[in-house]
């Protein structure tokens, strides 16, 4: 069943809470598709998050980091392009799940890196931001990086 995404903006600001202090930005390098299936999209997991385990956020980030990975990330413009098709794909896709937005990242009142996550909550979609450089931030296999195809 596909569920197109296309036409996604990454150069209109996004719409972002009063706490976030600096406008996320496109990863550097990143060549994103004009339109992709969201069935396409690859649901990556660190080796870490695999078998019931978890990655301390910053972790990961340090391993994308490494690995050059950002740019082959959705960022938070693609997860409000998924946000605005609703519910309904968003489930069955996804369901259970918290998508980062890796392919863009900010920064909050206290210079945190924050990365953009969309998730189900009592019913609706929303788009939050969560602070990764905490050794509290544990993320599992509900957490996965999504990729482009390709």
């Amino acid at each position: 069943m596909q569920a197109l995404i296309e036409g996604v903006n990454r150069k209109v600001p996004l719409s972002l809470p009063a706490w976030i202090t600096e406008q996320p930005f496109p990863a550097l390098g990143a060549r994103p598709p004009e339109k992709y299936d969201l069935a396409s999209v690859e649901q990556w997991l660190h080796d870490d998050q695999k078998n019931g385990n978890t990655v301390i956020g910053y972790e990961l980030f340090g391993f994308l980091t490494k690995q050059d990975m950002f740019a082959s990330c959705l960022s938070a413009w693609d997860l409000e392009a998924i946000q605005a098709r609703g519910l309904d794909v968003f489930r069955r896709f996804f369901a259970g799940k918290t998508l980062l937005g890796w392919g863009s990242i900010g920064f909050d009142v206290r210079s945190r890196v924050v990365v953009s996550c969309l998730r189900e909550l009592n019913g609706e979609l929303v788009l939050d931001w969560l602070p990764i450089d905490s050794p509290n931030i544990r993320l599992g296999a509900e957490y996965p990086v999504l990729r482009f195809p390709g």
